[in-house]
């Protein structure tokens, strides 16, 4: 099982359904990377990867940091996919989001792109 040592989003207050404790233990006990190298030394590939594994873990450092620089690079989506890439048909409450963050865009137009409205 995988625990999430972080919030799942900048909204998440995990504190509010686990404890500093639990949070805690397995972000020290519960490593992905961890769990994977001790598997594969119980059934006998650890000692082939040890030696790479510090070399494959750098690796994919760099492939996350590339992926991430080539996603940064990409066109911004238009702000309207917000509201029309989820629903076939938009529910009223999302709407009101549409049109009030429409507002706030038209109240402070030198903050954002709004070539796309």
């Amino acid at each position: 099982m995988l625990v999430l040592s972080t919030q799942n989003s900048t909204s998440d207050d995990s504190s509010q359904y686990r404890s500093i404790e639990e949070v805690e233990h397995f972000s020290q006990k519960s490593d992905p990377l961890d769990r994977l190298l001790k598997f594969l030394k119980v059934n006998g590939y650890g000692e082939a990867l040890e030696d790479n594994y510090k070399l494959i873990i750098q690796e994919e450092k760099e492939a996350i940091l590339d992926a991430l620089r080539k996603a940064e690079r990409k066109p911004k989506p238009p702000v309207e996919a917000l509201f029309t890439d989820v629903y076939k048909e938009m529910p009223h409450s999302l709407e009101s989001q549409q049109s009030e963050l429409r507002e706030h865009m038209a109240k402070y137009p030198d903050s954002y792109d709004q070539s796309e409205w």
